[in-house]
């Protein structure tokens, strides 16, 4: 995978954090939508004469730049990482109920196998 500088990174990921305020959006805060990308504000970080008609920062100044931004970039980097991590132990954890499943299932079989076999033997000794 190529690496990006923090603009490139930022500008390929518009919808995860605020153009405005750089913090990375949670499911609380009410949002609005760009109208020529996919960056959403939080309406708080908007001026007080904001219209429905939201342009983001980038859209609205061709001269404006993430490169400054290397905050968002960590907290962008850091969100992303807490999700993988997140995603790594409900995998991680699903496996291990599977494995102790598995495990009891083995268990109860080599069980009922011994429990066979002494019945068996037992047959065996009363048939003599």
């Amino acid at each position: 995978m190529p690496e990006l500088c923090s603009a490139c990174l930022l500008c390929h990921k518009p919808g995860t954090f605020c153009p405005v305020c750089f913090d990375i959006h949670d499911d609380t805060a009410a949002r609005i939508m760009c109208l020529r990308c996919p960056a959403l504000a939080h309406f708080t970080c908007l001026p007080s004469s904001h219209s429905s008609r939201y342009l983001c920062p980038h859209c609205s100044d061709p001269s404006f730049s993430f490169i400054d931004s290397t905050t968002a970039l960590a907290k962008i980097a850091a969100a992303t990482m807490h999700r993988a991590a997140a995603l790594a132990r409900a995998d991680a954890e699903q496996k291990v109920m599977g494995a102790l499943l598995a495990k009891r299932n083995a268990k109860e079989a080599i069980e009922r196998v011994a429990s066979l076999m002494s019945n068996q033997n037992h047959s065996d000794v009363d048939d003599r």
